[in-house]
């Protein structure tokens, strides 16, 4: 029975891990693959002395870059979630993603071999504020010729020069690798001197009709017309670019429609809604307005008008994915006239995607030799 382990970033907070998680599973499944399971990073019993082992040997340099970063509140596309949003993320991550019983450190040799691949991504497990390019996000652990690197992404537009030699080492022992930014891939170039394909997020490569299945509207939202706000940058929905939303403020008003703030709402269905509810506040909207990747990717699946606030040196997932659907006047600061920016030519934009989504797929066929 062929089996593939899934290496991602964990947690119940974000909307978009979750679900990228549950599509690279239902992908590599439509593959032919017949057991697809996350696979936990931390072993079960020694999560503390591991850590504590892993910070012993830490050179000095990161350590002290970790402590100023945390100091000045600085952690790149982080944001905390209210207990009854995590509740909601939990749960459907019980019932949608397929977890291993054991993570890769409490797993046996014979146990590992039971896997005939192991995917890391997507999302972003190259982060070096994430993950500080560990050797089991470069799927260490797993036997050679079984690694695959699938739509990874560093988040950043540069890795430390402390780091340098570890992503080097690490990228060097992958089988296959594959990114989601153009910027990524330059850095795997620059890193390790390797050609990484730059792929779909898997929450592109899974159907658009599965998502339309899935979506739940909230009830809440189930009067007018909206305009869905969503700003991972700071807790009171403002922009860290600080990017001016009063031209969205006199659209809504002109259309008669309520602006409705998705990530930090005030509304309690909404404040507790999960990933199906979100994508569900997507799928029913006139217009998105965003900073977050995977919220402006849910917008072209379904196909609604969106706006992209920039975010400094994380804009590459931004241009690659307007690069993929030709949308390349999204950009807020680009947009002069709002009632305009709903015209969008969506054929053009899905045969765009239908191309990259049969790239994505075939990257994913040869490297499981399917």
């Amino acid at each position: 029975m062929s089996a593939v382990g899934i290496v991602t970033l964990g947690g119940y907070t974000n909307f978009g891990n979750r679900l990228q998680n549950y599509a690279l599973q239902e992908v590599l499944k439509s593959l032919g693959v017949e057991r697809v399971e996350a696979i936990d990073g931390l072993p079960r019993a020694e999560s503390r002395l591991v850590r504590a082992k892993r910070l012993a040997l830490t050179p000095p340099q990161e350590l002290f870059e970790r402590v100023r970063q945390r100091g000045a509140g600085i952690r790149p596309d982080t944001y905390s979630s209210p207990p009854e949003r995590q509740a909601a993320i939990r749960a459907f991550s019980e019932e949608f993603i397929q977890v291993a019983p054991a993570g890769f450190q409490d797993m046996s040799t014979e146990e590992l071999a039971l896997y005939s691949h192991f995917v890391v991504g997507s999302d972003q497990v190259w982060n070096p504020a994430y993950t500080h390019a560990n050797p089991e996000w470069f799927l260490s652990f797993a036997p050679e010729g079984r690694r695959i690197a699938y739509a990874a992404s560093f988040g950043v537009p540069s890795i430390p020069k402390y780091a340098a030699g570890r992503y080097r080492n690490g990228l060097r022992g992958l089988t296959t690798v594959s990114v989601r930014e153009e910027r990524a891939s330059e850095l795997v170039r620059e890193l390790a001197g390797l050609d990484a394909q730059v792929v779909l997020d898997p929450t592109m490569v899974l159907e658009p009709s599965r998502w339309h299945e899935l979506a739940r509207r909230p009830h809440r939202l189930s009067g007018g017309g909206y305009v869905a706000k969503f700003m991972l940058a700071a807790g009171d929905g403002t922009p860290a670019s600080g990017a001016d939303l009063s031209g969205v403020e006199g659209f809504a008003r002109r259309k008669d429609l309520e602006i409705v703030d998705l990530h930090d709402p005030i509304d309690p269905e909404l404040l507790a809604m999960g990933p199906l509810e979100f994508i569900g506040a997507i799928q029913g909207s006139e217009l998105v307005v965003t900073d977050s990747f995977h919220t402006a990717v849910f917008a072209v699946l379904f196909h609604r008008p969106f706006l992209l606030v920039g975010r400094g040196g994380m804009n590459s997932r931004f241009e690659t994915l307007l690069s993929h659907t030709g949308l390349t006047d999204r950009f807020l600061a680009q947009a002069d006239n709002l009632d305009g920016a709903t015209e969008i030519d969506w054929s053009a934009v899905d045969d765009r995607l239908a191309t990259a989504r049969s790239k994505s797929l075939g990257f994913l066929r040869t490297s499981l030799q399917l």
